[in-house]
């Protein structure tokens, strides 16, 4: 369970310049991550923690700061030792004992962190300190138990589902509308590909898409099942790889990622599904915004020249909370391709041509070595039976 908190009052904040963006209960324990504003310069950065009670506010801080020494001078002036003044001493360490937060010295470059020393039951609070105080974040608590997804996939119930948080394996994207497409005034040194024009507006109904690629082992659990045909092994494919069970699964075609998505309940999404749970409303060029894409981001321009386990990449996450938008495999989705299609896209809920001879990939993979292709805008096509070993998908599924 994660519930945000605004800060204390007195507490010195600046939300703007340093963000915790997630904080959630994995089976590693409590798993951050956080941003710093661009224009701030990081010389020194910490994470801070309390068990069980929320961090007092600087007022209150001071308050027994200034309690200790007027206590102190007090004592020092009574010369007195009674067994009275002594308790009183002691009672107040205990106090302020209890406020104690710990402190996680870490390096400037981090962004995230996850802590193991947690216990199941027990709530943990946090905040980012950054240059010695100059800002620190509001913090956020959480309870520590909630486990990882499970590898066999699941249609979770949503009684009361919120934009962004994780139901299940899945991640919940709202109704409404956004900028589809590419636009040279607003893409920066990046050049748009001719398919992507022109930017257009689009109107979506509110669906679920899958928080990570589908693994290895979650696809083999429906070929056990008998529903799905197993993937290709040859060369680089990682079917039958020792220790890749949670990587996405590669090398299989549309019709498998198609088969496997409707076994579990769900379909692929539609290419303009994917592109808003990449990039969100903001025309952003990247799921995690427009600064350039390095190997801190996303598995894409060989960065370790193979797959890597889904969700590798916390700093490169959507704006919805879907991991790997940008590298580590290309996605299949539900459109055919067409390169003059978004002359003529309806406004709600486009499905793509009626026919083609390609269907859409989208997300660049781990072998996409210009940083371009890993933008949400862009997109590639492939042969239905294509079983490439960067090529692989998520599901989705339509809101209820």
């Amino acid at each position: 369970m994660l519930l945000l908190c605004l800060g204390n009052p007195g507490e010195t904040l600046a939300a703007l310049e340093v963000v915790i963006t997630s904080a959630e209960s994995t089976d590693a324990g409590i798993q951050l991550a956080w941003t710093v504003d661009s224009a701030v310069t990081v010389s020194t950065i910490a994470l801070e923690k309390s068990v069980g009670e929320p961090f007092v506010p600087v007022g209150t801080t001071v308050s027994l700061i200034l309690l200790v020494v007027v206590s102190l001078i007090f004592f020092s002036l009574s010369r007195k030792t009674s067994k009275t003044a002594y308790v009183g001493l002691i009672l107040f360490g205990i106090v302020t004992l209890a406020y104690a937060a710990e402190v996680i010295p870490l390096s400037p470059s981090d962004r995230d962190y996850t802590d193991a020393a947690v216990q199941t039951g027990q709530t943990y609070y946090y905040r980012m300190n950054v240059n010695n105080g100059t800002y620190i974040s509001s913090q956020v608590s959480v309870v520590y138990g909630a486990a990882t997804p499970t590898s066999t996939p699941t249609v979770a119930a949503t009684p009361t589902p919120t934009p962004g948080q994780p139901v299940g394996d899945e991640v919940l994207v709202p109704a409404g509308e956004f900028q589809m497409g590419c636009d040279d005034a607003q893409n920066g040194q990046w050049s748009c590909d001719s398919d992507e024009f022109p930017v257009h507006a689009v109107l979506l109904d509110a669906f679920y898409i899958d928080a990570y690629e589908v693994t290895v082992a979650q696809y083999k659990t429906c070929v056990t099942a008998g529903s799905c045909a197993a993937a290709n092994t040859v060369g680089t494919c990682i079917y039958n790889a020792s220790g890749k069970e949670q990587h996405p699964i590669n090398c299989v075609d549309y019709n498998q990622a198609t088969a496997y998505c409707a076994w579990a309940g769900k379909r692929l999404p539609t290419e303009a599904e994917w592109e808003k749970a990449a990039r969100g409303t903001d025309q952003r060029w990247f799921p995690w915004g427009n600064t350039d894409p390095d190997c801190t981001y996303a598995n894409a321009s060989y960065c370790v020249d193979a797959t890597l386990p889904v969700g590798s990449y916390p700093k490169g996450v959507s704006p919805y909370g879907a991991n790997d938008m940008a590298g580590n495999v290309w996605e299949w989705v539900s459109d055919w391709y067409g390169s003059g299609y978004y002359a003529q896209s309806p406004y709600q809920n486009p499905t793509g041509p009626a026919s083609g001879s390609y269907r859409v990939n989208r997300g660049g993979g781990w072998d996409s070595d210009v940083a371009r292709y890993v933008r949400a805008a862009n997109r590639l096509n492939g042969t239905p039976s294509d079983q490439d070993d960067s090529l692989g998908f998520r599901c989705g599924r339509s809101a209820p």
